[in-house]
């Protein structure tokens, strides 16, 4: 499971601000109780089903990444971005596939904010759209682009890294002309820190939050001072990576996690989500993929592997899932279809959905980080 998923990880590649130092009273003590699986109420609230209308002309392929902006769902399998409505109805679709100013050769990450759609082609281009689908702009950029987020009418990116490439790039929303970058990568992490994550950012309480693989830090971006500052240092009771290990020197991204395996350490965030009570996160803990929710009040946390949905549907591993935790207010899961129905395409568990048979377009969860402490 350990090694399907890092070869995905592959696909992308980050680096970090290596001069970030933590204070003590940023870290967050972390004894797990562990678990195989845990009931998703007692992690989400107001989980809501929802079945996507297959639309015989555009097929969702597996999904890298969704957004849901204005009460419009939208989805990216790497070659279309799908809009749907929240009550899973087919809406349009974006499909530009090609080589030309108005088209990308892949969708590595897309972002939608005030009525415009910006994209990242993995051909290391910048391309922005209407929400109806009209090309308005497009720019060539000299780095390879791994993430984006719109905060402050600013388009912030990150690199994948390279040689004299800082790490965050700031760009004018309107014109895509670029107005500054700042993190220098540090030249010792180049050959090795990957990544492939689709989400690297959470906004919480007006905070940029930044998270990536390979870290055990949340840092806290501010556009306007170009500064990226310790947030949370994620320290676990047991299993934690000392400090000398963040400075040693690894052949490549798998070397880095098959050492982090062999000796037992927790290592890096793959999604995080925060409210006033509680955090939600996924790391690696030796070779298993796995997730946990922390109380702020009490330190308490629980780390698990897989979430059962319903007492008559297979628990489904963590890994499987697509999260997107955008802020708390946007709290999106999706998982496949073949999770909800059994091979003969009828439901394990009757009522969820509004439609009981299977389309095999995926199946999006809506819900809450639980807001109370019990």
């Amino acid at each position: 499971m350990r090694r399907l998923f890092m070869c995905c990880l592959l696909a992308f590649i980050f680096c970090s601000c290596t001069k970030l130092k933590h204070k003590d009273d940023l870290i967050l003590p972390i004894d797990v109780e562990r678990q195989a699986i845990v009931d998703v109420n007692d992690i989400f609230s107001n989980v809501e089903y929802i079945q996507l209308e297959l639309n015989e002309d555009n097929p969702i392929g597996p999904v890298d990444q969704i957004e849901v902006v204005d009460n419009i769902i939208y989805l990216s399998d790497g070659k279309t971005l799908f809009q749907y409505s929240l009550d899973g109805k087919y809406l349009c679709s974006l499909n530009r596939h090609g080589r030309g100013p108005s088209e990308y050769i892949n969708i590595k990450k897309f972002y939608v904010h005030n009525d415009y759609i910006y994209i990242i082609d993995r051909n290391a281009k910048l391309l922005k759209y209407s929400t109806d689908n009209k090309f308005i702009i497009s720019k060539k950029i000299e780095f390879y682009p791994a993430s984006c987020i719109v905060k402050d009418d600013k388009l912030l990116l990150t690199t994948a890294y390279q040689n004299e490439v800082n790490k965050f790039h700031v760009y004018n929303t309107h014109t895509l002309e670029e107005i500054q970058s700042f993190c220098p990568v540090p030249q010792s992490e180049i050959q090795w820190k990957h990544s492939m994550l689709q989400h690297n950012f959470y906004v919480y309480e007006d905070y940029l939050l930044y998270y990536e693989p390979m870290n055990n830090t949340i840092s806290r971006i501010d556009i306007e001072t170009m500064s990226v500052t310790p947030y949370h240092n994620l320290h676990f009771k047991e299993g934690n990576p000392p400090e000398n290990f963040w400075k040693g020197t690894f052949d490549n991204v798998m070397d880095f996690y098959d050492t982090a395996a062999k000796k037992g350490y927790n290592v890096g965030t793959y999604s995080y989500c925060e409210n006033r009570n509680y955090i939600f996160f996924s790391y690696f803990s030796g070779e298993q993929y796995t997730s946990c929710l922390y109380s702020k009040k009490d330190s308490r946390a629980v780390s698990f592997q897989k979430i059962a949905l319903h007492e008559k549907i297979p628990a489904i591993h963590t890994a499987e899932m697509r999260y997107n935790f955008k802020d708390e207010q946007h709290q999106y899961i999706v998982i496949s279809d073949s999770k909800i129905f059994n091979e003969q395409g009828e439901p394990y568990a009757k009522g969820l959905l509004s439609n009981n048979r299977s389309n095999g377009n995926p199946i999006i969860l809506r819900v809450n980080l639980r807001k109370n402490i019990e």
